[in-house]
């Protein structure tokens, strides 16, 4: 394969691409069903439609809200159907003057898995 005559630089890059060539090769030809399959978990915890309201209190001052709700909507992601969760918090009353807190967090959740698909956060806390 390396003919005489070459420099040795081209003949070292030859090497390395034959050896890499058939790494590939090797590792290719290892099946990856086991990877495509993914886990089937039944689900009893939770269903569409749920909504999870919560009040944060700091002694007598209320401090803020929290809401966590699970959409009625299925999305889809590639050939998996998953749940659109959005969780939001916020500041409120006399908090609210002086950290001011925004946030919001989605995640789309594999209803077979439960595992997640995507996530997204947009946070907004004390003017950052």
């Amino acid at each position: 394969m390396i003919k005489p005559g070459l420099p040795f630089l081209v003949q070292w890059a030859m090497k390395c691409i034959y050896r890499y060539i058939i790494l590939v090769l090797f590792f290719s030809s290892f099946s990856t069903d086991a990877q495509r399959d993914l886990r089937k978990v039944e689900n009893n915890a939770f269903r569409t439609s749920e909504i999870l309201e919560f009040k944060v209190h700091y002694g007598f001052v209320n401090a803020g809200e929290a809401k966590l709700e699970i959409r009625d909507e299925l999305k889809t992601f590639g050939d998996r159907t998953c749940y659109h969760i959005i969780g939001t918090g916020r500041s409120t009353g006399a908090f609210d003057w002086f950290f001011k807190v925004r946030d919001r967090y989605e995640t789309f959740l594999d209803t077979e898995a439960i595992i997640p698909w995507y996530f997204k956060r947009n946070i907004q806390e004390g003017g950052y």
